[in-house]
């Protein structure tokens, strides 16, 4: 996202651990983005690792994002680079930041509503409220398109990454039921549409549609989806949730206080997922917002106005972040 070579993996911090190592991204919209990506930062610089050659990628939403321009070969440095610009120019690509993806208010969304049936199948038991809630919004009409093509252009115009387990976390609109793009071998699926997928955050993005079925906001299911490595083979997992806090400051006013009730929906999610890796016998490091970063995210994650205090903010808090979450000390 910088005007050098996009896929030169000899930049950047090197690998100084033979441990196998997962991150996890988890939603946030725009704001989450630009946190994440100073966080990735702080990480590299505590732990000597690059972030690209983790042995699992897993992202949702904004976090797909993020992933996928690891698994393309960005460095963390590029991304740095890139959010302190206001414009990117790649190849053909031109992205300005403040409407790349739209303003801090979406389109006027289409009369029709998402997903409904998604509603009933939390009242099964079958997904969770955050699933049915989803599908009970209208259907978004704002424009991926700048997002797609981003996403072929870092990838260099191929299907899928090179990268082996980067999972791109989307909701199946017709079942409600997660579906990780990349855990397993899928044909007829591209990169840049299960990023758009997993991004399109419901009332505000259309669903979009891969192989004659519908998907739209991985974080519609759970801010990271941590859980799903359970089971794989992996020492340490790095999870990097913007949408949550352990932080009990209430809110002043009814926005703030609204926030907070869905930040800590998600924290409770993410929560009993950790437990689970843990369980599992994994070692988890979880890497969440300061109550610095949360005054500068405001209420809004979606506001491009936001980002460039958002990021600067969080270049300032993760170094400590990280190091109170004791990542050198497991470096090695």
């Amino acid at each position: 996202m910088v005007d050098t070579p996009m896929t030169n993996l000899s930049t950047g911090p090197k690998t100084v651990s033979k441990r196998k190592r997962a991150i996890v991204i988890g939603c946030g919209g725009i704001a989450g983005g630009a946190w994440t990506t100073a966080m990735l930062h702080a990480y590299e610089k505590a732990s000597g690792v690059d972030a690209r050659t983790a042995d699992f990628l897993v992202g949702t939403s904004a976090g797909a994002v993020m992933v996928a321009l690891l698994g393309a070969g960005i460095s963390v440095s590029q991304l740095v680079a890139a959010q302190q610009k206001d414009e990117i120019t790649l190849d053909a690509l031109h992205w300005v930041h403040k409407t790349a993806l739209g303003g801090a208010f979406p389109p006027l969304p289409a009369s029709r509503l998402t997903a409904p049936r998604l509603m009933w199948a939390w009242v099964q038991g079958k997904v969770p409220l955050m699933t049915g809630l989803s599908g009970m919004l209208p259907r978004g009409r704002q424009d991926l398109s700048a997002l797609y093509e981003l996403i072929e252009t870092v990838n260099e115009q191929q299907a899928w990454l090179k990268h082996e387990n980067t999972w791109i976390m989307t909701v199946d609109m017709k079942t409600g039921e997660r579906v990780a793009f990349g855990r397993k071998k899928m044909e007829g699926v591209r990169l840049s549409s299960a990023v758009c997928a997993s991004y399109a955050v419901p009332g505000w993005c259309p669903p979009v549609t891969i192989n004659g079925r519908e998907y739209f906001d991985g974080g519609a299911f759970s801010p990271t989806s941590a859980d799903l490595l359970a089971q794989e083979d992996v020492d340490e997992v790095v999870v990097i949730p913007p949408m949550i806090t352990h932080s009990r400051t209430i809110g002043l006013n009814i926005a703030l206080r609204t926030e907070r009730i869905l930040r800590n929906a998600m924290t409770k999610r993410v929560d009993f997922e950790l437990e689970m890796l843990e369980k599992a016998g994994k070692q988890v490091v979880l890497l969440e917002p300061s109550e610095a970063d949360l005054e500068a995210f405001g209420v809004n994650m979606m506001d491009p106005a936001r980002r460039k205090k958002v990021f600067e903010t969080a270049m300032q808090s993760c170094p400590t972040i990280v190091e109170q979450a004791g990542v050198g000390a497991f470096a090695g």
